[in-house]
């Protein structure tokens, strides 16, 4: 048999003629001679030895006559939702139109929840059968457009799943293999082997005429060469996300292999409204200036901004052992994984540490679902908390880098857990609207079921008012929060996440357990917060009556000299307008550094102005006097405090002469001077960062791609 492999796609000069059972390839080089013989189009050169030996096994059992296959490249839908596909073959022949894709999984391939597979006993992988399906229903109706004069009937496109590593057993049930085939030359897969699929003689559905015309309006559709480089360092792999207008792929680096990490791909080039691609633009500006603003370990930002060919390019770090929340609630859903109410509990509040972090950095989420959570462990479980393209930055003033347009920058099963006041035009309480996404999300993790659609999610709000979980096992007062916190009222709702870290019914890590003493001194009485470098607990000092006092925690051995240094800063400090440091350092738990401040209130100043409003004249002048005098006291002891905000300022509890403002954190204290994005950016001095005139953030660096 011979296959005639051309490289360019598409080719102007090279023309196809079709007969009964032959191709005519007229053309230079081609003679005007018939050529019996398939024909393969190789749209884009294969990167990958897996990919290539799947691609190869296929094109050398075509026939000799009537087949036509095109592989690797990008459909360009034309869908604001899903812009483009990567498809890794196509096949025209006489008994249909086949849409491949191509994996080289091994070992025994069971299910592990209705979007995975556990793959050779130790990895998951997720389920490409709905995938594939998609792309063969976007192609035909690409097709269908295409031929508008109804010239030709367009067949069904077939979608395949070619599993063509030798190494391979399918013990999935038969509804999820009705799709899947492997090599001819593995009779103990369990599946129908591709190329006796493709070449079956069995019925003819596709005529020459058909595809004669089928193969020229393939050069319409939106067929281009897949882009597989992005910035010259890494080779795009498989999609693992997407939403309206972005994708994010996997990729790893061309020198480096191992170094694997996310690409998250805007693709501007492809949209036609300029509307929208100012819109999908601006996101990609606010996601990667977040960088600058959420230092938290846990607020996964992106490293770096590539340009390319179809708009820029995001990448993010990737951990192999991090899985998407919201496929662990699938999994446990449909009993192939366990979930318990420890653990939910654990992971709920490890995600409104990080919330509450960023609200404290002035930055809301607002687009906030189990698909923009990782979770990393199983006992002791940490979470990582992406796609940041809703965020915005508040100053005093206004908002900054944030959209009006939330849902549309959301993937639909996203949309799920967005407060209902986000689909309505106006201004919006973003830190609100993140408190009913945690609310819902607490109300999937500890086993409530969501209607299908937000629309449906809205209508059953409208009658219950928010949501309640009816689980004997999760404390009442827990339900209540959630009860609370999914209010469709926003005025009735929770006005932060506070709730979801102060509640002591929760479990928590056995560091940091409330009722816990430390040392025989200091027993825990709730955690405050977390930094990107230590965590604060409130305790009471049993040797002082039970006074309570602020813990301030090394979050690792790594992190003690922070701790160190800042107590070294607060030892030479004696001002009421600052927070007066009582021990440190101290290690009360292990080989972690810890100091110990006075406490000084239950709420921050940030808390308080979002609870109570505008400040009256005379507080605003009390309180500004006292700031000034804790800044006047500073200056004169050549202490720079550097991250000087509301979320770091304590409102005292009121005393015979009312209540007072005290600043606490001097983690920052010892920056260099030169450091000038140190600190949270809407607090800086705007004339050290330069802003863009567009988005009011820094603009961001990008590279040229290959």
């Amino acid at each position: 048999m011979r296959v005639q492999v051309l490289r360019v796609f598409p080719e102007p000069t090279l023309r196809v003629r079709w007969d009964t059972d032959s191709v005519y390839l007229t053309g230079p080089g081609q003679d005007d001679r018939k050529g019996r013989c398939a024909v393969w189009i190789e749209v884009s050169p294969s990167l990958f030895p897996h990919e290539h030996e799947g691609l190869k096994y296929v094109r050398e059992r075509l026939p000799e006559k009537s087949y036509w296959a095109w592989s690797n490249f990008t459909l360009v839908t034309g869908r604001r939702q899903v812009p483009c596909y990567e498809v890794d073959l196509l096949v025209l022949a006489p008994s249909g139109l086949y849409l491949v894709e191509l994996k080289a999984w091994t070992g025994p391939i069971r299910p592990a929840g209705p979007t995975e597979w556990w793959i050779d006993r130790y990895r998951r992988k997720p389920n490409p059968i709905g995938e594939v399906q998609r792309k063969a229903q976007v192609l035909r109706g690409r097709l269908e457009r295409a031929n508008s004069k109804r010239r030709v009937k367009i067949p069904w496109i077939i979608p395949a799943v070619f599993l063509h590593n030798q190494i391979l057993r399918c013990h999935l049930p038969k509804v999820d293999r009705a799709i899947l085939f492997s090599r001819d030359d593995v009779p103990g897969a369990g599946l129908p082997g591709i190329m006796s699929t493709l070449t079956s003689d069995t019925h003819r559905e596709v005529t020459p005429r058909q595809a004669q015309r089928i193969t020229e309006l393939l050069e319409h559709v939106g067929i281009t060469e897949r882009r597989r480089m992005i910035g010259n360092t890494y080779e795009l792999g498989d999609m693992v996300n997407r939403g309206p207008g972005w994708q994010e792929h996997l990729a790893h680096h061309e020198r480096y292999p191992q170094e694997t990490r996310r690409i998250k791909l805007y693709y501007t080039a492809h949209t036609a409204a300029p509307k929208e691609r100012a819109r999908l633009d601006d996101a990609a500006d606010r996601e990667f200036q977040l960088r600058l603003e959420l230092t938290h370990p846990g607020a996964v930002t992106a490293m770096d901004c590539v340009t390319t060919d179809f708009g820029p390019a995001l990448v993010y770090p990737f951990d192999r052992g991090a899985r998407r929340l919201d496929t662990i609630l699938d999994a446990r859903d449909t009993a192939h994984a366990q979930l318990s109410t420890e653990q939910a509990t654990l992971i709920l509040r490890r995600i409104a540490e990080v919330i509450s972090h960023t609200h404290g950095c002035r930055t809301t989420h607002a687009g906030l679902s189990p698909r923009s959570v990782f979770v990393l462990g199983d006992e002791d479980p940490t979470v990582q908390v992406t796609d940041w393209q809703t965020a915005s930055i508040e100053s005093a003033t206004s908002v900054l880098g944030g959209t009006s347009h939330i849902p549309d920058l959301l993937a639909e099963e996203a949309r799920l857990y967005c407060a209902p006041e986000l689909f309505r035009d106006g201004p919006h309480d973003r830190v609100r609207a993140d408190v009913f996404s945690l609310g819902v999300i607490a109300y999937r993790l500890l086993g409530g079921r969501l209607p299908g659609t937000a629309e449906q999610l809205g209508e059953q709000l409208s009658v219950d008012g928010g949501l309640r979980l009816d689980r004997p096992d999760v404390p009442s007062d827990l339900t209540d929060v959630i009860f609370k916190a999914t209010q469709a009222d926003v005025n009735k709702r929770l006005d932060n996440v506070e709730a979801f870290l102060t509640n002591d019914s929760w479990a928590h890590p056995a560091d940091a357990t409330p009722g816990t003493v430390l040392k025989n001194r200091w027993r825990i009485a709730r955690r405050l917060g977390s930094g990107s470098c230590s965590y604060a607990l409130l305790v009471e000092d049993l040797t002082a009556g039970g006074a309570r006092r602020v813990m301030k925690i090394a979050r690792t051995v790594d992190h003690n000299d922070w701790i160190t240094r800042e107590t070294a800063t607060l030892s030479a400090l004696d001002h009421p307008g600052i927070t007066k440091l009582i021990l440190g350092p101290v290690s009360p738990h292990g080989d972690l550094k810890a100091a110990v401040t006075e406490f000084t209130g239950e709420e921050t100043l940030d808390a308080y102005l979002r609870r109570s409003g505008p400040l009256s004249g005379n507080t605003l002048r009390t309180w500004g006097a006292e700031l000034l005098a804790a800044a006047a006291y500073l200056n004169d002891k050549g202490v720079a405090h550097r991250d000087i905000k509301p979320a770091n300022i304590s409102v005292r509890d009121p005393a015979w002469d009312g209540h007072h403002l005290v600043l606490f954190d001097f983690s920052h204290s010892d920056v260099p001077p030169n450091a000038i994005s140190a600190g949270t950016s809407a607090y800086l001095d705007p004339f050290l960062c330069p802003r863009s005139a567009h988005t009011g953030i820094p603009q961001r660096r990008t590279t040229p791609s290959r």
